[in-house]
């Protein structure tokens, strides 16, 4: 009996299930430091029930939706999958992912022509994905398709979300507490990006860095922290925190070449301060490779580099 044809397409409301069922398989262990585990079901199950499924599928005709699910299925299965947010500049394409059955059968490149052809009727320039330093089988698809590194992202874990070491934060680390104070963090911490990723990774609304996609901070509450003084601003950072049970986040968007290592520390540890005054079963600090400073500041308060990973984007 031939197997069953496969078809390519948006996700249907029939599809939840075994949508559901194939992301929660197929996730990597980047996903895993992202709590994905715990929010894929709770975030998917929204979009596809009830009114939240129909607005995004009513906003999807008029071109505005802010996601797209892509499936492939097979015998009405879904085999394939395939996410794009839809951000300034680009579109982020993520849970690219193939049922080992259907592999070697040009899914996850179909899923890829979908997603980059949805990008372009968007009219964003850029394509955007992320993929583990050692996922060589994926990254040779994407170098083969045009994609080229962005940055590398080294992925750093604290167990624990109690409080850092004791030591003092230096006066020059302040809480942010107003809007025209956030105002003025997103405009240095933007400009203090590197050329490449302000063009074609832009801090999405509300947050400081395009890094801070990967904690879906638009779910999430946060703080931000300034080091500096009348001789001008020298860094930021910023923490994200949820539900229970969710990792927390720290990021540290932007550091001037000047800022000393005390001020890093003592950013660092603001943030770990309000981390523990919640429910946070342990951190999550992703550091690009233009921030490397920060890295003592972490280890130095028990955090542990985990893995790296690629971000990657293609011009369309």
């Amino acid at each position: 009996m031939p197997a069953p044809a496969i078809e390519f397409g948006g996700a249907r409301r029939a599809d939840r299930g075994s949508y559901l069922d194939f992301v929660v398989r197929n996730l990597g262990p980047v996903d895993y430091l992202l709590g994905m585990e715990v929010r894929a079901p709770r975030e998917m199950d929204r979009a596809f029930r009830g009114a939240g499924y129909a607005f995004l599928r009513f906003l999807g005709l008029l071109h505005r939706s802010p996601v797209t699910f892509l499936a492939a299925r097979a015998g009405g299965k879904v085999v394939g999958t395939t996410i794009v947010l839809y951000l300034r500049e680009s579109g982020y394409v993520a849970a690219v992912g193939t049922e080992a059955s259907h592999r070697k059968q040009g899914v996850a490149t179909r899923l890829l022509d979908i997603a980059e052809d949805s990008i372009r009727r968007r009219h964003r320039p850029w394509a955007v994905l992320d993929v583990e330093c050692e996922n060589a089988s994926a990254y040779r698809l994407y170098r083969a398709r045009g994609y080229q590194i962005l940055q590398t992202v080294g992925w750093y874990r604290r167990k624990t979300s109690g409080p850092g070491p004791r030591s003092a934060i230096p006066g020059t680390v302040r809480p942010v507490t107003t809007r025209e104070e956030l105002k003025a963090a997103t405009a240095w911490c933007t400009a203090n990006t590197p050329e490449k990723l302000r063009r074609v990774l832009p801090p999405p609304r509300g947050c400081l860095s395009g890094t801070e996609l990967t904690s879906l901070p638009q779910w999430s509450e946060n703080a931000t922290w300034i080091a500096g003084d009348g001789g001008g601003t020298r860094g930021y950072a910023r923490a994200y925190r949820s539900g229970a049970g969710d990792p927390g986040f720290l990021f540290l968007p932007a550091l001037s070449a000047g800022i000393p290592p005390s001020e890093v520390y003592g950013l660092t540890l603001s943030a770990l301060d309000w981390l523990a005054r919640s429910s946070t079963r342990e951190i999550v600090a992703p550091v690009p490779d233009y921030l490397a400073p920060t890295v003592p500041a972490l280890e130095s308060n028990g955090f542990e580099k985990v893995l790296d990973t690629y971000t990657m984007a293609r011009a369309l």
